[in-house]
């Protein structure tokens, strides 16, 4: 059931003056974000851990430009292409994966790898961006009805 207030014309000129600045601020920037934020957490769980460096990445900051907002959503790390998609088995240098080879057993030294995904921003290997894109959109929207519900009612 939604709230009914009735507004005397005054009123409602004065809604409508600042009508722009909420759309941009609250709603375009708090709400995405809000929404955004909401699909990163899930993301941030799937991902693999070793020391973190790889959820840490993980961001999805809003912006607005002159047509809207943006949300640029993704990891960071150099590595995470390779995380999220398979690759063929390659050598990998002790420069990059002495360390971790190191942690579990083989020290420090290049490995060869197989190169298994390990999906994190998608929910599975059969998803594709496009499938993220759209959950992340619609997430979005949600976080954006909230903000606006809250100038509503």
């Amino acid at each position: 059931m939604a709230n009914i207030k009735v507004l005397n014309i005054r009123e409602v000129a004065h809604f409508f003056d600042g009508l722009e600045h909420v759309l941009e601020d609250e709603i375009w920037t708090v709400g995405m974000q809000e929404g955004i934020d909401i699909s990163l957490e899930e993301v941030i769980e799937r991902a693999p851990e070793y020391k973190g460096d790889l959820k840490k990445s993980i961001e999805g900051p809003v912006e607005l430009t002159k047509d809207g907002a943006v949300a640029y959503a993704g990891a960071h790390a150099p590595y995470s292409e390779y995380v999220e998609y398979p690759t063929r088995p390659h050598f990998v240098p002790a420069s990059i994966i002495g360390e971790w080879a190191q942690d579990h057993g083989f020290g420090y030294t290049g490995l060869v790898v197989t190169g298994k995904a390990i999906p994190f921003m998608r929910k599975s290997e059969g998803e594709s961006l496009m499938d993220v894109g759209e959950r992340m959109r619609d997430e979005a929207i949600s976080g954006m009805v909230n903000v606006l519900r809250e100038y509503i009612d």
